[in-house]
């Protein structure tokens, strides 16, 4: 199977022309028009974003599960969101332990002594951090 994707932008318009090939080389084409806005950006210029055609949200990026939508209205979560308590402390320690120079892996055991270059309160903090 193959996909295949052609965008044509026009005046606030994005068109998706969009195919998809199936088992005995039958291909389906969609169309779908997306409009698109901008806001000014800080320090000039503009940004573009694309507003959803389900829901119009102003999005950076569409998602595709037949048609073209933003992740809130396809059901896409962060990987985040589908952690449990236990795991989700597990990569917390992990982090931490980077942050101090050690190895993430939970069965070494943590090195001696503050990095070079780790302020005093800020190692401390980590430190008591990784405790809890």
């Amino acid at each position: 199977m193959s996909n295949s994707l052609h965008v044509a932008c026009r005046a606030g318009l994005a068109i998706l022309l969009y195919g998809r090939a199936t088992g005995l080389s039958v291909w389906t084409r969609q169309r779908q028009d997306v409009k698109v806005v901008t806001t000014p950006c800080n320090k000039g210029g503009e940004r573009h974003w694309f507003l959803c055609p389900t829901c119009g949200r102003r999005v950076a990026i569409l998602y595709q599960r037949g048609t073209f939508a933003c992740r809130t209205c396809h059901g896409l979560g962060y990987h985040s969101q589908r952690e449990t308590a236990f795991d989700r402390a597990i990569t917390q320690t992990q982090k931490v332990r980077q942050q101090l120079g050690w190895s993430p892996n939970l069965t070494v055991p943590p090195a001696i002594g503050r990095p070079m270059g780790k302020r005093v309160g800020t190692y401390n903090r980590l430190l008591n951090k990784h405790a809890k």
